[in-house]
């Protein structure tokens, strides 16, 4: 795993792939080091209060999800659910897109397009609820289900009664630890 940081912008490139980012403007130091021969990447800011050394935290978790991204991945899973009208989630273009029909008795299709780096896919059991959203960069992954759960609200109805819809279960990564 290589980490490069060079005028404002951060790579990291892993076994999974690449990320190439903007690195967010703040007044830091960036500083490759070997410690007990590891190496490491310290960020320092000179003349910090408390507000500004949280700014340092941030970076570090900036990177950090960068790192486990290209080395383990991210993989959302959702479940959907639905009571009185059969709701058809599904996959499409090769998990770079997904589709939902018949939420709610609509008659119109929700498509939407997967970021890039991001792939979609259904359960292999067609009885089983579940959706998997996976890729390297958290924020993509992260903003790609959250979509999918923003376009199956159910609007001006009690939403203790109508539970339809897709919600986020769990967080995961895409290589399993043991």
């Amino acid at each position: 795993m290589t980490v490069n940081i060079k005028a404002g912008y951060i790579e990291v490139s892993g076994k999974l792939g690449k990320i190439h980012k903007k690195l967010p403007n703040a007044p830091v130091l960036f500083r490759r080091a070997e410690e007990k021969k590891k190496q490491v990447i310290k960020i320092r800011m000179y003349l910090s209060n408390r507000k500004r050394q949280s700014c340092v935290m941030s970076l570090t978790k900036f990177i950090r999800n960068m790192i486990k991204g290209v080395t383990v991945g991210f993989e959302y899973k959702l479940r959907f659910g639905f009571n009185i009208l059969p709701a058809r989630p599904s996959a499409t273009e090769k998990g770079k897109a997904f589709e939902i029909n018949n939420y709610m008795g609509q008659k119109d299709t929700h498509v939407m397009k997967c970021p890039e780096g991001v792939t979609v896919r259904n359960h292999e059991d067609p009885k089983v609820k579940e959706i998997f959203v996976s890729g390297i960069d958290v924020a993509k992954v992260g903003m790609m289900a959250s979509i999918m759960t923003q376009k199956c609200v159910p609007r001006k109805l009690d939403r203790r009664i109508f539970m339809d819809g897709i919600y986020i279960d769990t967080r995961d990564t895409i290589v399993k630890q043991d």
